[in-house]
C-alpha cells in the first residue's frame, strides 16, 4: 500500500516510524532489565541493551529526529517516558541508599546523560559499541560507588 493512504503528511509518516523504533528500542531495553536479579545487574543490562539498539537503530532514529517536526510531535511524550523512569530511579536510590532526593535527581540526570550521549556516538559510528560499553558501565559503577560510600547503602553488591 502506499504511504499516502494512511499518512496524511510526510511528518505523520515520519513520527510513527520513530515512534515504532523508539518502542522497539524501549520494548528490548525493559526485556532485558527483568533478567536483572538485583539493582545493578538491572543497570548493567538497561545500559548494555540501550547501546547495542542505538548500534541497530540510531542511525535511523537520529535521521528522523533531526526534523523539526518529528521532535516536536515526540517531545511531550518523550519526556513524560523519561520522567517516569527517573523519578523510579530516584525513589530506589532515596528508599534503599538514603540517599537525598536532589542528589538522586541530579546522579540519575547525569548518568543518563552519559548513556545517551554514548548511544548517539555509536548510532553516528564515531564510537565502537564495546568501547561505549565499557566506557558507561565504568563511569556508572563508579558514581554508584561512590553514592554507597557516602550515604552507606545496604550492600555494596546491589549498588552497581
Amino acid at each position: 500500500a502506499q504511504a499516502h493512504n494512511y499518512f496524511r503528511q510526510r511528518k505523520d509518516l515520519l513520527t510513527a516510524l520513530a515512534r515504532r523504533e523508539l518502542a522497539a528500542m524501549e520494548t528490548r531495553r525493559r526485556s532485558e532489565i527483568e533478567r536483572g536479579r538485583n539493582r545493578a545487574e538491572k543497570l548493567r543490562l538497561s545500559t548494555v541493551a540501550y547501546l547495542r539498539e542505538a548500534a541497530e537503530r540510531g542511525a535511523l532514529i537520529q535521521v528522523l529526529t533531526q526534523s523539526s517536526e518529528v521532535r516536536a510531535a515526540l517531545r511531550a511524550e518523550r519526556a513524560a517516558a523519561q520522567q517516569t523512569g527517573r523519578v523510579q530511579v530516584m525513589g530506589a536510590l532515596t528508599a534503599s541508599y538514603g540517599v537525598p532526593r536532589d542528589v538522586a535527581r541530579a546522579m540519575t540526570t547525569v548518568l543518563t546523560a552519559i548513556c545517551l550521549r554514548a548511544g548517539r556516538l555509536v548510532g553516528d559510528g564515531k564510537l565502537e559499541l564495546a568501547t561505549a560499553e565499557r566506557m558507561a558501565l565504568a563511569i556508572q559503577n563508579a558514581g554508584n560507588r561512590d553514592l554507597l560510600r557516602l550515604y552507606g547503602g545496604r550492600g555494596s553488591s546491589d549498588a552497581g
